[in-house]
């Protein structure tokens, strides 16, 4: 096999398949015979209800992070008094 064969496992680019019309038959000959874009459709279940809590404890705590530098500077700017 010829060094400017890819091994099967690479994708041929459509760029080298343009310029060399062997590697334009071989791209042919190694595409599905299904189309990649018609992937098979998944069944999926309906997802889970979110409790509160798993909804409330990131949002407090994103709260909590942010505002404490804020909440910090204004206690010390009221205690510089």
């Amino acid at each position: 096999m010829s060094s400017i064969y890819p091994p099967l496992n690479e994708p041929i680019s459509p760029e080298l398949a343009l310029v060399c019309p062997d590697l334009a038959e071989r791209a042919r000959q190694l595409m599905a015979a299904r189309p990649l874009w018609a992937a098979p459709v998944e069944r999926r279940e309906a997802p889970t209800r979110v409790r509160p809590l798993e909804f409330l404890a990131p949002a407090l705590g994103s709260i909590l992070v942010a505002g404490t530098p804020f909440a910090l500077a204004l206690l010390a700017a009221v205690l510089d008094r």
